[in-house]
């Protein structure tokens, strides 16, 4: 998740800052779950911005518990998951379960199953360059060490108390409890109320531990425990003021500062110090009270005022408290010092003491371990024989390892020369597949070549189905044509014929009016006939009732050869009649004996004309 930042109370990580860091979103979809977020997290305002927002809110995994991922990388969490602690190091956390509003601080064991043991060197919660957990974790402990210097003086147990009660002062340990952390009561906290002094009735059990704790765990007062070791088997266990018969456990009872006294087989204490303090505050507060009424009644001063003046009073009174209390604190806090400095003197001392006592164990040693010549003698035979032994062993073992590392080698090279068939292999593979993607590219291109061709095809085949089509509409109306040039032709062919019958009639009744030189008469006609009308002539004179293409036609009929060239109009109708079919073409050739150009050049033509109508359409 990018640009994320905790909404972990006052956690400052951001996904910037902390980049091999998770976080997560609060669990929206399970209520319970997401109630139990918003109240460790202390987050209650995230229930009134829109549910598109809600799901922006995270919080990193440095809040979670081992147990609440599902690997060692903390990039996933279980279905019940909670965030409850502060970690501030790999091992120190604040723990909000103990308590919600300060937290405590704890260590925290590393995790025992596999599956959440990281490997050596790996900080997925970015925790070693943090400096702000650092200071913050200094300055917790800090705050730890003054509250149990506070408890030490607080918890006042004499020697004489101890003493009477077969209780050795040198086992008497102060343990600090972190559930909550210190707060300085106020004055006006103490009780006024004078009550009897409380007693608490123990019985001999066969225990050596009392623990002794403050009255009320909700406030902000500090908590005790003091650790008795090496009691006497008939000391008594304080529990909850009760008398507890001898199976019972150990519990915690309340502290305030008690006497031990003897009644015989019972023990009592009794809290006598608070009870006369609250005596003395209860009887100045009286007598103060007493005096200032006395004095206003004798000024004639009206209730009011009285009232209004001892409000003025006691502020000035609470001021001077709060300065007392002040220089009250910085006088203890200076105590402690001295109190450590003496302490850590003290250690030393016990140190040097220590170390003095192990110089004379080691002198001692060092004096017995003195031998005689002959036991130096046998502990050398007997260190030689071991080391023989030794060295056999070691020889042996030598041997047996030479031989598994051969093995191992061998296995090595095998697995080596297999690794270098399976790269051999690999590269096969990899040239075959290769080889077959620019096969699979050309027969693409190809294909599309062949797409683009048959659609160019298409095209021409619609062009030539449309121009089919018009030559077919052509052909029956020169078929029409054609018959009616037929009819013309045996009108004129008539005509003529008639005309030479009446001019060769006419020429036998003028010059020859006998019979007696027929043939004469004959070739006189025929001179005739083929001196009035040329080829050209009879061209001229019938191209005037036909088309443009019967007149090629007739063109090519009358004067057509292979040695004369063919004109344009000619090239278009030998075209057309191409176009009808092949066949058609060799019928008009053959069977009606028309003068066509050969079948090859009328080809060459037709396709002239298609490139140059593809030339035209580019």
């Amino acid at each position: 998740m990018g640009g994320c930042r905790c909404c972990f109370r006052d956690c400052q990580a951001n996904s910037t800052k902390c980049e091999g860091m998770h976080f997560f979103r609060f669990p929206l979809k399970d209520p319970e779950r997401f109630k139990k977020w918003r109240e460790y997290c202390k987050q209650e305002g995230i229930l009134q911005n829109p549910q598109k927002k809600q799901k922006n809110y995270v919080i990193c995994g440095r809040h979670f518990r081992d147990e609440c991922f599902m690997n060692y990388k903390k990039d996933r969490l279980t279905n019940t998951a909670v965030p409850t602690i502060h970690r501030l190091r790999v091992d120190k956390a604040l723990d909000y379960e103990l308590d919600i509003e300060n937290g405590v601080l704890v260590t925290i064991e590393p995790p025992q199953q596999k599956h959440l043991i990281p490997p050596p060197g790996l900080d997925t919660l970015c925790l070693e360059n943090d400096e702000q957990l650092w200071e913050k974790l200094n300055a917790i402990e800090r705050q730890g060490g003054d509250e149990e210097s506070l408890l030490e003086e607080m918890v006042d147990f004499s020697q004489d108390d101890v003493s009477s009660s077969n209780i050795n002062a040198e086992n008497v340990h102060f343990l600090s409890s972190h559930s909550k952390r210190y707060h300085d009561s106020s004055p006006e906290d103490i009780d006024l109320e004078c009550g009897p002094p409380k007693k608490m009735k123990i019985c001999n059990l066969q225990s050596n531990v009392a623990i002794i704790e403050t009255a009320d765990q909700t406030d902000s007062s500090p908590e005790a425990m003091i650790q008795l070791e090496s009691f006497q088997s008939n000391f008594p266990k304080i529990i909850n003021h009760q008398i507890i018969e001898p199976d019972c456990t150990p519990t915690v009872i309340n502290k305030e500062s008690y006497n031990i006294t003897d009644n015989g087989n019972d023990y009592e204490l009794i809290e006598i110090q608070n009870d006369k303090i609250v005596l003395k505050s209860c009887v100045r507060k009286k007598q103060k009270e007493d005096e200032v009424a006395s004095t206003y009644a004798s000024c004639g001063i009206s209730p009011q005022r009285q009232t209004s003046k001892l409000q003025l009073m006691e502020k000035a009174n609470e001021e001077l408290q709060e300065q007392k209390t002040y220089l009250e604190n910085t006088l203890h806090s200076r105590l402690k010092e001295n109190d450590e400095k003496s302490k850590e003197i003290n250690n030393l001392k016990s140190q040097n003491v220590q170390l003095r006592n192990e110089i004379e164990l080691l002198k001692k040693q060092l004096r017995g371990a003195q031998l005689s010549g002959t036991d130096v003698k046998s502990l050398r035979e007997s260190y030689e024989e071991q080391l023989k032994t030794e060295t056999r062993r070691n020889t042996i073992a030598e041997q047996k390892f030479a031989d598994q590392i051969g093995i191992l080698k061998s296995n090595l090279e095998i697995a080596r020369l297999k690794l270098s068939e399976a790269k051999t292999s690999l590269k096969n593979a990899k040239e075959e597949c290769t080889r077959a993607l620019d096969r699979n590219e050309n027969l693409v291109k190809q294909q599309v070549e062949t797409d683009n061709k048959l659609q160019n095809l298409q095209k021409l085949y619609e062009d030539k189905d449309v121009e089919h089509q018009l030559l077919a509409a052509n052909y029956e109306t020169l078929q029409i044509k054609h018959i009616d040039l037929q009819k013309n032709y045996k009108r004129l062919q008539n005509q003529q014929d008639q005309q030479v019958a009446m001019a060769t009639t006419t020429n036998k009744n003028n010059n020859n009016p006998s019979n007696d030189h027929p043939k004469s008469s004959t070739t006189s006609a025929v001179s005739f006939a083929t001196n009035t009308l040329s080829k050209a002539q009879l061209f001229n004179g019938i191209k005037r009732y036909v088309s443009s293409s019967m007149t090629a036609l007739l063109r090519m009929e009358m004067f057509g050869s292979s040695e004369r060239e063919w004109k344009t109009d000619e090239r278009q109708v030998a075209v057309d009649l191409l176009c009808l079919g092949e066949s058609v073409y060799e019928y008009f050739t053959d069977e009606w004996r028309l003068r066509l150009p050969g079948i090859r050049d009328v080809r060459d033509w037709s396709n002239q004309a298609s490139n140059m109508d593809d030339e035209e359409v580019l």
